[in-house]
């Protein structure tokens, strides 16, 4: 019950927060992403999650 309060906590938080803000695992792999990054990268959030965090880098010129 704790962790689930804590974890409530923290996507309020990340939620929150005035700058886009995105979690990956090791492997690079987007696993959230706070609704700032929708409006900063174009994205919707559900097409970042699953996908390499990669995807949200400018490409080189």
């Amino acid at each position: 019950m704790e962790m689930t309060l804590v974890k409530g906590y923290a996507n309020e938080l990340l939620e929150a927060a005035p700058d886009a803000m995105v979690i990956a695992d090791s492997r690079g792999t987007v696993i959230y992403a706070n609704h700032h990054t929708d409006v900063l990268s174009g994205h919707q959030r559900g097409e970042l999650i699953g996908k390499q965090m990669e995807m949200l880098l400018p490409v080189a010129v």
